[in-house]
């Protein structure tokens, strides 16, 4: 049975707008940083028969969880700006080029004001998997 390697680089942006036009805090890591979100490291496997992604809860991993800022800088694989290029200074690199079976995640939570009826979450991905088999 042939395994298959899959790397997944992600470049996110974030744009959000609220009827004061207030957004939760480094939603779109416009701080550089990760603060209020949560990272995650993990693996992937098949079981049964079906692809599982295991997570688990970690702090930013410099190999696995980088803030991006070169607006210049381009992806080698794909070719397309690190920088998401549709607004903000910082866009989120998951993964590496290292094979094997990893897996990495960010996730933010936050709570829409019930006095908002309108609300829009619009993100910008790229998104580059490896199969070196």
């Amino acid at each position: 049975m042939k395994q298959l390697t899959v790397s997944v680089i992600a470049l996110l942006c974030f744009t959000n707008i609220f009827s004061q036009n207030s957004c939760p805090p480094n939603i779109d890591f416009e701080a550089g940083n990760f603060s209020s979100w949560q990272c995650s490291i993990g693996r992937t496997y098949v079981a049964g028969g079906k692809n599982v992604i295991q997570l688990n809860n970690s702090q930013p991993t410099s190999d696995r969880h980088k803030i991006m800022s070169s607006k210049t800088q381009m992806d080698p694989f794909g070719n397309f700006p690190v920088v998401c290029p549709f607004g903000g200074n910082y866009s989120v690199k998951l993964g590496n080029d290292n094979t094997g079976s990893g897996a990495e995640g960010v996730s933010y939570t936050f709570t829409v004001p019930a006095t908002v009826d309108t609300f829009t979450f619009t993100y910008f991905y790229a998104v580059v998997f490896e199969d070196p088999g």
